[in-house]
């Protein structure tokens, strides 16, 4: 479901910055992510 969609993205994102940044830019990753998922579907639906 969209919960288990959500835990796989995280963990490529942590896959990918392995070694390379803290927690925060981490962070900032993973909601820069979501928001631009939020804002794709926003403009789709108008």
């Amino acid at each position: 479901g969209p919960v288990e969609g959500n835990v796989n993205r995280i963990k490529t994102l942590k896959r990918q910055m392995y070694g390379r940044a803290n927690f925060d830019l981490l962070r900032k990753r993973v909601l820069s992510e979501r928001l631009s998922k939020i804002n794709h579907a926003r403009r789709d639906r108008t």
